[in-house]
């Protein structure tokens, strides 16, 4: 679905801001998966390194999860 500066317009602010948080964790989820898969084909003298970067965007996932939740609460 694209959103377009007149729905953005006729949203209420949580709407928007609920709306923005979820792209922000559609985007750390494909984060996560990427690195997910540099760590799975990593040498091994690349994969500690590759590692962390899974863990920094696995982490950067979990928040924007926690974040999209409290934009779904009452």
């Amino acid at each position: 679905m694209e959103i377009t500066p007149k729905d953005l317009e006729t949203e209420s602010p949580p709407a928007t801001e609920r709306l923005t948080i979820e792209r922000a964790w559609r985007a750390a989820s494909d984060e996560a998966e990427l690195a997910l898969g540099w760590w799975n084909d990593a040498s091994a003298t690349r994969r500690a390194d590759a590692y962390a970067v899974y863990v920094a965007a696995a982490d950067r996932e979990a928040a924007a999860l926690e974040h999209l939740g409290q934009a779904s609460a009452p």
